[in-house]
């Protein structure tokens, strides 16, 4: 019996999602409000470009990369300190 397990594959578990909670009148508020700012022409991701700034990946870039610098300098004084400790114990 065991036997034939092993070569049966088990199926898929399927995602059920059953809201909790569902609000009536606050779906209708937003999809009142959602067709007001249609109506007047107002995007909410305007929002979002407006927070945009020139230059915001290359000053990433620049802030990660000094942090990769000061890791790997890091890195490499607790290895002489390890080291020498090492050498310290060994010699004693």
């Amino acid at each position: 019996m065991a036997l034939f397990n092993f070569f049966k594959l088990s199926k898929n578990r399927q995602f059920t999602y059953n809201p909790l909670f569902y609000d009536k009148q606050k779906e209708e508020f937003e999809q009142r409000v959602r067709s007001i700012e249609q109506e007047m022409g107002i995007h909410k991701d305007a929002e979002f470009k407006s927070s945009l700034k020139r230059g915001a990946m290359r000053s990433y870039l620049q802030t990660s990369r000094k942090k990769d610098k000061y890791s790997s300098l890091r890195l490499i004084l607790i290895l002489v300190i390890l080291l020498a400790l090492a050498y310290y114990l060994l010699m004693m």
